[in-house]
């Protein structure tokens, strides 16, 4: 599991995601980490499309990099998100946003070959 936020205009909603060998959870959570909304499940097929940019260097940047924007796409929504990259995510959050990111990540490019 690891923690992204989704910036709007005035405002930024914070998003906790497990991912699972079949799909990913998003729970959309307030500023004491509780459940504010239900969870919203996405499959490998559900996604439409992916990316990661580490303001302009892809993957690789983005692991090495400071911060990061995830995008991803479904037939009903579209997702942009911010997440720590690099070692500053475990350097302030630990091991575990590290490795829950790792593993979204290698969802989505899994998914990329998905029709």
């Amino acid at each position: 599991m690891f923690q992204a936020t989704q910036a709007k205009t005035f405002s930024a909603t914070i998003f906790v995601i497990g991912v699972m060998p079949e799909r990913f959870a998003m729970v959309q959570v307030d500023g004491k980490l509780r459940p504010s909304a239900p969870p919203v499940f996405i499959r490998p097929e559900d996604i439409t499309r992916s990316s990661v940019d580490g303001f302009g260097g892809g993957l690789r940047h983005f692991l090495t990099a400071d911060l990061g924007d995830i995008t991803f796409e479904t037939a009903s929504a579209k997702y942009k998100l911010l997440a720590l990259g690099g070692g500053l995510d475990r350097a302030l959050t630990g091991d575990g946003q590290m490795q829950g990111k790792a593993a979204f990540l290698q969802f989505l490019a899994a998914a990329r070959g998905v029709s």
